[in-house]
This record gives structure tokens, sequence and C-alpha cells, in this order.
């Protein structure tokens, strides 16, 4: 992306500190390589105390503290939209320290703030990733089954059936009467129909980071701009082009490899999350925030680090605690 950008007159700045902020979380996921509890416990932490100061601006706050440029409310972790970059690995987080300790309330509760949070909020995108990874890892027989393709071959016919052939009326059903949502996806389209314009003008390496998004004339939009392409993988082809996306491929690759080579509980609850971080970038993007890394970086470090989670396991199954208790 930096050389892209580069050629292009892309955003230098953005591509820079966007890079800083993954090489400093991979460097501490690094450092506390050999401490899986205490890095665990310490990310934790820090998402438990953004989310639930958030939960309680929400409360007091219905309206948000501001409105931004584009009408939307704000609370402390931003719009409504921008907040998945907390929500998704949070959930992930509590996940595997549940496991990891043996302690189920401090997880619970975390996941359900956040649950509560996406809701009152009101994003379908991030409220279908969220209840995507929860509803896969209460089902322990499935749970061990999901492989990070899945998410993949849901980006793939997504984007070739929808923003590419538009071949939406054929799921009116599901978008217009369960998601609430026009066929336009929310004008969605006409930032698609922009997206695969500036693709194709460098299709091979594509054009580099875009501050903004600039939506043709005739798109029939108030505003001219849209931050992103509101799709991931129109983004990654439209900022790197097609070698962009090989490299990601060969990325998620070596990730499936990693995990798969110790197959355990820890292993399935990342495949999950990436399972519903891809749910939510059909219509969004994730790879812009660094907060989403975690979870890659999670299941991407050594195998010594999966193999040390695994020997650390407590003997507790959230499913049977959950079948006990009336929760599921």
């Amino acid at each position: 992306l930096l050389v892209t950008s580069m050629i292009n007159n892309g955003n230098l700045y953005a591509v820079i500190m966007r890079t800083i902020n993954v090489v400093i979380i991979a460097m501490v996921f690094d450092l506390f390589q050999d401490k899986p509890e205490t890095l665990i416990n310490s990310l934790l932490i820090c998402f438990e105390i953004t989310i639930y100061i958030n939960a309680v601006s929400m409360v007091l706050f219905p309206t948000g503290f501001a409105i931004d440029q584009d009408h939307e409310k704000e609370w402390i972790l931003g719009h409504y939209i921008t907040q998945y970059r907390w929500f998704l690995p949070a959930i992930c987080l509590s996940l595997i320290y549940m496991h990891l300790t043996g302690k189920h309330k401090r997880s619970i509760m975390l996941i359900s703030v956040s649950l509560f949070s996406a809701l009152f909020a009101g994003s379908v995108g991030v409220i279908v990733g969220l209840f995507a990874t929860l509803f896969l890892y209460c089902l322990p027989n499935v749970r061990n089954k999901v492989r990070i393709w899945w998410g993949a071959a849901i980006s793939c016919a997504f984007f070739i059936s929808i923003v590419v052939m538009r071949m939406q009326y054929l799921f009116k059903d599901i978008i217009v009467n369960i998601l609430h949502r026009d066929l336009s996806f929310t004008g969605r389209i006409y930032i698609w129909d922009a997206a695969l314009i500036i693709f194709r003008r460098n299709y091979l390496i594509g054009n580099g980071y875009y501050y903004s998004l600039p939506i043709p004339q005739w798109a029939g939009q108030e505003t001219q701009y849209a931050s992103h392409a509101h799709c991931q993988l129109l983004e990654v082809l439209m900022q790197g082009g097609i070698v962009y996306l090989i490299l990601l491929c060969v990325m998620l690759i070596e990730l499936s490899k990693r995990l798969n080579i110790n197959q355990n509980i820890y292993s399935e609850i990342i495949q999950c999350s990436i399972f519903g971080i891809f749910v939510y970038g059909l219509t969004d993007v994730f790879l812009t925030s660094p907060l989403i890394y975690i979870v890659f970086l999670i299941g991407f470090c050594s195998p010594s680090l999966q193999t040390d989670l695994a020997s650390k396991r407590k003997k507790y199954d959230f499913t049977k605690y959950a079948k006990e208790n009336y929760i599921i």
C-alpha cells in the first residue's frame, strides 16, 4: 500500500500510521508470547474500560455527545459503525479468557455489554457480525469445523453476486424483511459503482490509500465523498489491486495452517471470530482498524503460543455452563 500510494499520490500519512499501529500491537504480542494469560488479561482490561465507559455514555446521552459531518450520533468510541473495532476483538478475547482461566462472569459481562452497545447503536453490520461469531461458538459440533475459508468464500460470493452483478433482488426477503434495509444497501451501490471505476483504472497494483472516495455526480448523493468502499474485498482491490489481494490470500492461508496445527478450543474461537469479521466486511471495511488485527495476531502467533494456551486450558465448557444456567 505504501508503494502504490506513493505512485498514485495517496494518503501516505494514513498508511504509515496504520502500519506503525499494527507493528506496535504485533511487538506487544511478541513480548508476551510466553505469558498468554497475562497478555489476554491485559488486553481484556483495556477493552473493558473503554467499552463500559462507552456504554455508560450511551445510557446517559442516548442522542450522542455530538453529531458528526455525516449526521451520525457519536459516543466515546465514535459513531455506531466505528464501534465494531472494539466489540469484535472484545468478544474473541472474552471467550479465550473464559476457557483459559475458567472464570465466566467477567467474560459474559463484557460480551453482554458489547451486544447491548451494538444493539443500542443500531448498526446492522456490527450486530450480524457479532451474532454470527457467538452463534457458531455456541454450536460445538459446528464450531470445530469452522475454517477461515468459510468467511473468505462468503465474501467472494457476496462480491460477485451483489457488488458486481447486482443480484440482490434474489435476497429481497432477507434484505428488506429481516435486515430492514433497502435493495440499494442504504445507498452503498453508488459507492460500489465509484469504487469499481477506481479499481479498473489500475487493477494490478491498485490506486493506493485514499483519504476519501470520490463519488460521481450521477450517483445522486448529497455528499460527493465516502470514507471507504463499504465492502472489504472491494476496498482491497481498489487500494492494492490484484497484487494486494494475492498477498492477503497468502497471509490467510498461512494463518489457517497455523491454527490447524494445534486444533483446540482457542483456534476454534479465533476462526469463529474471523468468520464474524468477514461477515461484517461484506458491507463495511475492517482492515482500516489496527484493533481488528488483534484477532488475526492471536492466531498468527507462533504454534508455541497455541500449545502454551492449550496446556493452560482449564477443564471448562461454556456451552455446558450455559445450558445448566438456562442461558442457551
